[in-house]
């Protein structure tokens, strides 16, 4: 059962990283199952098998790829970990979701995608934005001890505008993903506001 389960769950991300491809290629709407099958060398029965629909593929795709604070954890077993090490960790993720260009462009193809036409994926996306603030804000409370419930969620919303804004500077070539040097200041700098506009309202 175990391996049928592992078997399911490396089909859909090969799935997902055709649909990916396919997406950036085609765009949404003229993207098809059929091409996405294709890409991923497998039948279009076998993409239904795990997606009602091209709007799901896409969620999930886009979800993967700009959901970069979901697999954090404040947690060691039953313990808080130490603030330093879920600043660490923060910033890793952060580091990892700017250096990754496909995420950007992907990010910024659904964005202009969902607002253009207003389609029923528009609901889909704000509920995953509303959740990484959520996690976002959650995972600054967990790192200076602080239960501010206006101001986290300010702090964590600032930090993904700005994520989103150096998508587009990453789609257009301004931002240069590859340049580690200019990825971890960014970062620090978003660490430290943060631990500064947090604490400033107690």
């Amino acid at each position: 059962m175990e391996n049928l389960k592992s078997k399911a769950i490396i089909k859909k991300e090969k799935i997902i990283d055709a649909a990916v491809k396919v997406f950036l290629q085609k765009g949404f709407e003229k993207a098809t199952v059929r091409e996405i099958a294709r890409e991923a060398g497998i039948t279009t029965g076998a993409i239904y098998h795990h997606y009602r629909n091209k709007d799901e593929l896409i969620h999930d795709a886009v979800t993967k790829h700009i959901h970069f604070i979901d697999s954090l954890n404040a947690y060691k077993g039953n313990s808080l970990k130490p603030s330093s090490e879920i600043i660490d960790e923060i910033k890793v993720a952060a580091s990892k979701r700017l250096s990754n260009l496909t995420a950007q462009r992907l990010h910024i193809l659904l964005t202009a995608n969902v607002l253009l036409d207003e389609n029923t994926l528009l609901d889909e996306y704000k509920e995953t934005y509303e959740s990484i603030i959520s996690k976002t804000s959650d995972m600054f409370v967990y790192t200076y001890g602080i239960e501010n419930e206006k101001y986290k969620k300010i702090v964590a919303s600032i930090l993904v505008a700005a994520l989103d804004g150096f998508a587009i500077q990453a789609s257009l070539g301004i931002l240069d993903t590859n340049d580690k040097e200019y990825i971890n200041t960014i970062t620090d700098f978003f660490a430290k506001l943060g631990e500064h506009l947090i604490i400033s309202h107690k």
